[in-house]
C-alpha cells in the first residue's frame, strides 16, 4: 500500500511517498527509491493513522487480497472522508464491494489484461499504445481539461 500526493507525470512530489508494509524486506528493496517505508499493517487503524492517512491526499491500495482491500478502504475512509482512494481488485465479482466500501478508482489488472489481449487479436499496435501511455517516459502523453 502507498499514501501518495503525486501529479501524474510529474517529477515533483506535491507530499511524501510512504509505503506501510508487513514485509520489511520489500520496505529495504524501496528504501533508495525515494520512499518512506513504515513497517505495519494496512488493516489495522492505528497503523494507518500512524502512516498519516488523515492527512493524506491520495491512498493507493494493492494488497493482493480484496478482503483485506475493503477492510483498507473502509478504515481509510473513515480517518479521511476526502481521500482520493485508489484500489487494486483481484476478483472481477469484488468490483462492487470496494466502490461500495468507498473507492474512488478501482483497477482490476486481470480484467484490464484481457481487454488488452483479446483487443491484440484484431489490432497490432493497440497494447503497444497503451503501454506506452502508462510509461512515463512513453511518448503519448493524456491530459485532463478541467471542466468549463
Amino acid at each position: 500500500m502507498a499514501i501518495a500526493g503525486r501529479a501524474p507525470r510529474e517529477k515533483r512530489w506535491l507530499a511524501a511517498r510512504l509505503i506501510l508494509d508487513i514485509d520489511s524486506d520489500r520496505l529495504t528493496n524501496v528504501a533508495g527509491d525515494s520512499f518512506v517505508g513504515l513497517l505495519g499493517d494496512a488493516t489495522r487503524e492505528q497503523d494507518l493513522i500512524d502512516a498519516g492517512v488523515g492527512r493524506a491526499k491520495a491512498l493507493l491500495i494493492c494488497l493482493g487480497r480484496d478482503d483485506t482491500a475493503v477492510l483498507t478502504v473502509l478504515t481509510a475512509r473513515q480517518l479521511n472522508p476526502g481521500l482520493r482512494v485508489i484500489c487494486s481488485v483481484t476478483e472481477e465479482e469484488n468490483i462492487k464491494l470496494i466502490r461500495h466500501a468507498g473507492a474512488d478508482v478501482i483497477i482490476a489488472p486481470s480484467v484490464v489484461g484481457g481487454h488488452l489481449m483479446a483487443d491484440s487479436v484484431q489490432s497490432s499496435h493497440i497494447a503497444d499504445y497503451i503501454n506506452d501511455l502508462m510509461r512515463e517516459e512513453g511518448r503519448v502523453r493524456l491530459f485532463e481539461r478541467p471542466r468549463s
